[in-house]
């Protein structure tokens, strides 16, 4: 197998993490930590993880990209 797979990034991680950081990014997210990570609507109450992001495969797959 090619070691050229297997290689860790491209060395661009600096260049694209700014613009991750940027894309990645919502009202709501911000709204319910603000909120305490829990809101409650009629009903419904809705909860966000205090910790949360991408598998280590999709992780994985950025940082080849």
């Amino acid at each position: 197998m090619s070691q050229t797979y297997f290689q860790k990034g491209f060395g661009l991680k600096a260049a694209v993490g700014p613009v991750l950081a940027q894309n990645y990014d919502s009202a709501v997210v911000d709204r319910l930590r603000e909120l305490g990570y829990r809101a409650r609507a009629g009903g419904m109450t809705l909860k966000l993880a205090r910790a949360f992001g991408f598998c280590y495969g999709v992780e994985r797959a950025v940082e080849y990209a």
